[in-house]
């Protein structure tokens, strides 16, 4: 998509008050390829808030794993989804 669509498709998202659940969507697959391993039974993603990421964990196991690679999963998950600036994850 072209820098100039982008930046139309995003501005009226935001208008509609959209844009986070368009990130929302594209959270998971970018969780997935950072964790590499498929975790849509594991996690669901709850809210995107400006920047504010909340993710309920199935599992405690991964919740413990989650949150010490909390910092990690951030920085990748602005590196894949560039557009938006996760600045907090809380993993519930």
């Amino acid at each position: 998509m072209s820098n100039q669509l982008k930046s139309i498709f995003n501005s009226f998202m935001k208008s509609k008050g959209w844009y986070d659940d368009v990130i929302a969507i594209q959270i998971m697959p970018a969780l997935e390829k950072i964790l590499k391993k498929d975790v849509s039974d594991l996690l669901i993603i709850r809210s995107v808030d400006n920047g504010n990421l909340v993710i309920q964990v199935l599992s405690s196991v991964w919740k413990f794993e989650l949150i010490q690679r909390k910092n990690q999963i951030m920085e990748e998950l602005n590196l894949e989804i560039q557009d938006y600036k996760i600045k907090n994850i809380h993993f519930m």
